[in-house]
């Protein structure tokens, strides 16, 4: 590859300029040969408003504009859930790399169109799971798979907090996919297929339905055929210590707030030892830095973050919502 490939400085788009936006753009300040040239709303002034926050050159009042802009490489998808699948359809039919907001759609069927679609238009298409790319977490899964805590045994994740109640947001909306699970409990199943990397073989999970038909909190077992377990909570109505473990046979890992940690704990013998590694940013900047490094080497897909893993996810993520009976207004 020609250093002037390896050089080529990435242009970017922002669909939905919401909080996790910020974040990204921010995250967009650390990395290098890159920029944000656009960002789309629904409504304009909200795009101008992101757009002179962050000195970005042009700003749309719908998505339908962002995606025909020619100098537009790549575009960051932020809107709900709901509206993942059509937003990714839409910009890698007009040839532009997508980095979509967890989680990647609602169901497999749905992200399944999604990676056909990138294949047929041969575009770079990646989840933005980011909990996948942070320093910590890339050193936690090398000891564990080092063997450093003995033979794996067990996971454990809980990311839960109270949200104040609003039937209309995101969160509680089952029109825009609200709910637990889709909004933080993927971080949790994402965690322990990344560690466990293998499918489970048996799957139960509980869930209190709240008034709005979306699940407030839940918990899954998931069970694997070696006698492994991951044991789940997730909630967006009760809040708790948001930590993750890693069990083995001569000893454990401690992370706490696991999907965006600077700092985890290894506990063997009675010693604890603080796992700690470089971190620039905030943190959004390692996935978009992955995600640069795809498009100048002509990539489909992430090595790192694969299409198979996002599926993987999105299968358990089915089966536990099946086994509730919930389903979304769109997928009636």
């Amino acid at each position: 590859m020609s250093s002037k490939v390896q050089e080529r400085k990435i242009k970017w788009g922002i669909i939905a300029p919401g909080n996790i936006s910020i974040a990204f753009a921010e995250g967009m300040k650390a990395v290098t040969n890159a920029e944000i040239v656009a960002v789309a709303s629904r409504d304009l002034s909200r795009a101008e408003e992101f757009a002179k926050k962050f000195n970005i050159r042009k700003a749309y009042g719908s998505y339908e504009e962002i995606v025909k802009d020619d100098e537009v490489d790549a575009i960051y998808i932020a809107t709900p859930h709901s509206f993942h699948k059509d937003m990714s359809i839409m910009c890698l039919q007009h040839g532009k790399a997508v980095l979509c907001e967890k989680p990647a759609t609602l169901n497999s069927k749905e992200l399944k169109e999604v990676i056909d679609t990138a294949q047929k238009h041969n575009t770079f298409y990646m989840e933005a799971m980011w909990m996948r790319f942070l320093p910590v977490i890339r050193e936690v899964k090398r000891l564990v798979d080092e063997g450093t805590i003995g033979e794996l045994r067990l996971v454990k994740a809980d990311f839960s907090f109270r949200a104040p109640m609003n039937p209309e947001s995101r969160l509680f909306s089952k029109k825009l996919a609200g709910g637990a699970l889709l909004d933080v409990g993927v971080y949790t199943i994402a965690f322990a297929e990344h560690i466990l990397e293998k499918d489970p073989t048996v799957i139960t999970s509980f869930a209190e339905i709240g008034k709005t038909e979306v699940d407030e909190q839940a918990a899954a077992i998931l069970g694997y055929e070696d006698g492994k377990m991951a044991i789940l909570n997730f909630a967006v109505r009760t809040d708790t210590d948001k930590c993750a473990y890693v069990y083995g046979t001569e000893g454990y890992i401690k992370i706490p707030n696991f999907w965006m940690t600077r700092k985890a704990y290894l506990i063997k013998n009675g010693v604890e030892t603080v796992i700690e590694c470089e971190f620039t940013g905030n943190g959004y900047n390692y996935e978009t830095e992955e995600v640069n490094r795809c498009i100048r080497e002509g990539k489909l897909q992430s090595d790192i973050m694969t299409w198979k893993f996002s599926l993987q996810v999105m299968n358990i993520m089915d089966t536990i919502r099946n086994q509730w009976n919930m389903k979304y207004p769109t997928e009636l």
